[in-house]
């Protein structure tokens, strides 16, 4: 009799999922965490998320590709005009424009030769992270750059930049080990980065 009834629910709930009208769509690599999703027709589409991830669909949503953005901005919103003529925005007034449904051109990069004009430590992504993760920021001008890990108590984790860096946007990865490349225990770091007089942090979780 209890064998019956275990058949039941199962039955029942498989006939709740079907019917509910979703189905798991898989975009690879895992752990990308999207804005907004975009489709021109039924077959193509593409979404847009966080440290400049781009994925594009041609049918329908089965499989995903990655796109080059050529940005580690995160990435809000993706909309296309036609079938080749599209826009994504992010953050730090981040605008990218592609006129053959995917290929990527930074309308900044296009229109302006201007340098930033500012410091920007962004968050690292993803965070949390297991085991590596991006640290990205934006240098107004050229100079050498320091990145140091940190932990709770203030102590030094990892020294992991100390080179000459010019103006734009650079990144680095850490990759939760330590400065005897031992992998360090889950919690809580600070990164910190400095450049001439300009020093700044951000926190990290580390999970495992």
């Amino acid at each position: 009799m209890k064998k019956y009834i275990i058949i039941l629910v199962i039955c029942f709930n498989a006939n709740l999922f079907s019917q509910s009208g979703w189905f798991w769509q898989n975009p690879l690599p895992q752990g990308n965490h999207l804005e907004s999703i975009y489709f021109t027709d039924s077959n193509t589409g593409c979404g847009v998320g966080y440290a400049g991830t781009i994925f594009k669909t041609t049918d329908g949503g089965t499989n995903w590709t990655s796109q080059s953005s050529g940005t580690t901005n995160n990435l809000r919103s993706v909309y296309f005009t036609d079938s080749n003529t599209g826009w994504a925005v992010g953050a730090d007034g981040t605008i990218l424009k592609t006129t053959t449904g995917g290929e990527v051109t930074s309308v900044k990069d296009m229109n302006s030769t201007e340098l930033p004009n500012k410091f920007i430590l962004s968050q690292n992504y993803p965070n949390p992270f297991n085991p590596i993760t991006t640290i990205s920021y934006t240098l107004p001008t050229s100079g050498n750059v320091k990145i140091n890990i940190y932990n709770l108590n203030g102590k030094l984790v990892r020294k992991l930049l100390n080179e000459n860096k010019s103006a734009g946007t650079h990144s680095s990865n850490w990759d939760g080990r330590d400065n005897h490349s031992n992998m360090v225990s889950s919690g809580t770091y600070f990164y910190q980065i400095q450049i001439g007089d300009i020093v700044n942090a951000k926190r990290m979780i580390l999970v495992k």
